[in-house]
Order: structure tokens, then C-alpha cells, then sequence
């Protein structure tokens, strides 16, 4: 175990009542750090995502390959879950090349998937609700088309391959594609069912596609994950991302049907008016069952997923900073928030994809108003964790990785 020091802060916010003015106390208080047990699992990395599983033990994603269990008091890594085992060309010949039979080949290849995803598969998200584990993960497999004459004539339509028809007489187009999944698994990561994730003809039709790997939430059978509206397509990551009323933020997928989808969360509702491309691709997006409350974060603004509802706005954040994570409590929001500042000079691969630098991480506890702020020291992206009465983060030193927890209550 590494020793830290002890230390409390109050922070003293005072603000106009309705007759008097009153003082508001908040505490925040460093534990000690706990080394991560690594006896089962050797951390390469920091990890991807943290969630909260009770007041004791969290799920950590580690380097896209194993879901682990631990407990955040000891450190004991007690349970994890990998795809080292699965039969990925046995789970797709009963998903995807009974749904589209006759019509596209699967050709999956261990040692390609091995090459291009560092094992069979990725393991990029997770909930956690009702005692279940739902994990996104795909594959990489090659897809053969040519009996999907209308797919087909898609990717014919594609520059590159316009460019390759004018030169050749034959043209044979190799797609290479990840098969998207969602693995659910009981308490002890033990696997309950697997549930292919299809393409939905609505979905295409309107030109949205969905970043499973960017977040989702499932809740009575539905699963909530972000969707990009690609009808310009997706040249320039520096250029204002196109906004639309029309556009929704949100495809709801029915997971007892493989074909329904519906939307939530049009863009009249929630703020990306001022995203780049980069932005909407890099910006943290996240989503709390909060109260019964389905809430998700696009990074500025926080709001109620059925209702529509707008829980934080844009307008309490300065314009460079941006939200990692967050929890609501009745009529309060405490999140970790960070700036990004653009370097003086930048080369060209760092105006491409916008290396800039993080700073002024910091937690903040807003009610109506910002009411207590605390300033965290990290410089570099790390995944952080807010529950109901502490934030958890994860530290590294030259030999360990360690779990640090600061606790805050109203005074």
C-alpha cells in the first residue's frame, strides 16, 4: 500500500437567499492510495472506463481486453472476463450469416482479428444495471457482397473505388468490417447470452451511424448509445461539425427486435452547436441512471434522455472546458471537468488530430449555481469515477498503478 498524506479542504461559498444571506460548506477529503492488485491481470495501461458496482467493488475496462472486478478498499482484483476462449467464427455463422444468408459472406480469420484488434476481439464499453454486465465488443472479419447487389453498389459509388473502375476491368471489393456485439453476463462475469448488433435499415436510410464504443446505456430491454449524422461525410476533423434541428443525438435500439430503432435527444434539445468534428469524436460522452433518471452528457450539457428535459447547461462552463463525468442527487450535480488548451505550434499531424493540451481538471459541485470546486493535478487524460459521496481515479508511478479515492459531503 502507498502512504499518501491526509487532507481535508473547505470550501466556503456564499450566496444571496431569498432574505439573507447564507454560507454552504463542502468537504473534500484525500484517502490513502491503494495498489491495484495485478496478480491475475498486469495493467499495460490506464484503464478505459470505470464503473461503479457498489459503495466497495468497481468494473474496469483494461487495454480493450478484459472487464475486471475490484475492490476499491483492498485493491483485490477477484473476477474478470475476456473473449480469450470464444469461438468468434462459431458466435457469427448463428448471428450475422444466418441473418444475411445468401445475401453476404463472412470470412473470419483468428489471425487477422489478432493482428488488427490485439486479441479475437475488443472489449470498448460496458454498463451495469440490475445485477447485469452488458459489454460492447466486436471482431474484425472480411465481408464478401457480392450477393447484395444493393450494398454493393454502394461502395462501387465510393471515390476509391470509382478511381479503380476507371483503370481495370475487374474490380473485386474486400470489405473489412467489425461485427458489433453486446455480451451480457450475470454478477460473476459469467456469460448469459450474446446479442448481435445488426444494422438498422432506418439508421442507414437517414445517415446516421452509432459509436457503440462511445457510450451506451440499457434500460427495459432498450439500448441507448450515440448516433452521427454523416450525410456530408467526414473531411476535415478541424471543420464545425454540421448541426441540424432535424438531428437526433440518440438511437434507441430495441433489443428483443433486430430490426426496430427509434431516436431521442434532437439537437433542438441538446447543444452541439459549437463542436468541431474532433470534438464530437474526442469529447467525453457519458450516461447516468441517476434517481430512475436516464441522463446523458455530450460533454457541455446534461439532460433527462425521456423527458427532454435540460439538467446543466453549457452556459455555467467557460468556453474551452468540458465534462468527463458526472452524478446528479436531487438538485445537486458534482462532475469532473477539464479545459483543453491549443498548443502555440503545432505540427501538422497535431492540427489533425488535435493534440492539444488538458488542464484545470477539476471537481465542481453545482446546484443552481457552481457552489464548491476542487483542483485536481493531472495533466494527461485518465478515466475518473463519480459516485453519490466520492470521486475515484486512477495513479501510476514507475512500478504500480493505484486507486485513489476523494470523498465529498456537504458539511
Amino acid at each position: 500500500m502507498k502512504k499518501t498524506i491526509v487532507y481535508c479542504f473547505l470550501i466556503f461559498i456564499f450566496f444571496s437567499g431569498a432574505c439573507s444571506r447564507e454560507k454552504s460548506e463542502y468537504v473534500f477529503e484525500a484517502s490513502d492510495s491503494i495498489e491495484v492488485d495485478e496478480s491475475k491481470i498486469v495493467l499495460t495501461t490506464f484503464p478505459s472506463e470505470l464503473t461503479e458496482i457498489n459503495d466497495s467493488i468497481i468494473g474496469v475496462l483494461n487495454s480493450g481486453a478484459h472487464l475486471s472486478l475490484y475492490n476499491i478498499q483492498t485493491g483485490k482484483n477477484f473476477a474478470n472476463f475476456s473473449t480469450e476462449t470464444i469461438s468468434f467464427d462459431s458466435v457469427i455463422t448463428t448471428t450475422y450469416r444466418k441473418k444475411y444468408a445468401n445475401k453476404r459472406k463472412y470470412i473470419y480469420d483468428a489471425t487477422v482479428a489478432s493482428g488488427m484488434s490485439g486479441g479475437n476481439s475488443q472489449l470498448l464499453n460496458f454498463w451495469f444495471s440490475e445485477n447485469t454486465f452488458y459489454v460492447y465488443v466486436n471482431t474484425l472479419v472480411e465481408v464478401n457482397y457480392d450477393n447484395d447487389k444493393e450494398e454493393l453498389q454502394r461502395f462501387l459509388k465510393t471515390a476509391n473505388a470509382q478511381q479503380l473502375s476507371n483503370s481495370t476491368e475487374d474490380v473485386n471489393i474486400q470489405v473489412m468490417e467489425y461485427l458489433e456485439f453486446i455480451f451480457v453476463l450475470d454478477e460473476q462475469l459469467q456469460i448469459k447470452k450474446i446479442i448481435p448488433l445488426y444494422e438498422r435499415a432506418r439508421l442507414k436510410k437517414d445517415n446516421y451511424s452509432p459509436f457503440f464504443q462511445k457510450g451506451f446505456a440499457v434500460k427495459n430491454n432498450q439500448l441507448f448509445t450515440p448516433i452521427y449524422n454523416s450525410e456530408k461525410g467526414i473531411s476535415d476533423l478541424s471543420g464545425k461539425m454540421v448541426c441540424n434541428n432535424t438531428f437526433f443525438a440518440l438511437a434507441n435500439y430495441d433489443l428483443t427486435n433486430d430490426d426496430a430503432v427509434q431516436y431521442s435527444l434532437p439537437y433542438k434539445t441538446i447543444d452541439f452547436n459549437d463542436f468541431s468534428v474532433r470534438n464530437y469524436f474526442t469529447s467525453a460522452f457519458s450516461f447516468r441512471d441517476d434517481e430512475n433518471e436516464l441522463l446523458f452528457s455530450n460533454g457541455k450539457e446534461i439532460l433527462n434522455v425521456r423527458s427532454e428535459k435540460k439538467i446543466f447547461s453549457k452556459i455555467l462552463l467557460e468556453e474551452n472546458e468540458w465534462i468527463s463525468d458526472f452524478r446528479k442527487q436531487k438538485n445537486t450535480v458534482t462532475m469532473l471537468t477539464y479545459k483543453l488548451f491549443q498548443k502555440r505550434q503545432q505540427s501538422e499531424a497535431e492540427k489533425m488530430y488535435g493534440s492539444d493540451s488538458l488542464g484545470d481538471v477539476q471537481i465542481k459541485i453545482f446546484q443552481t449555481e457552481l457552489i464548491a470546486t476542487m483542483e485536481l493535478p493531472l495533466k494527461t487524460r485518465t478515466t475518473v469515477l463519480i459516485t453519490k459521496d466520492k470521486v475515484i481515479l486512477v495513479e501510476k508511478d514507475k512500478e504500480h498503478y493505484y486507486f485513489k479515492s476523494i470523498h465529498y459531503h456537504e458539511n
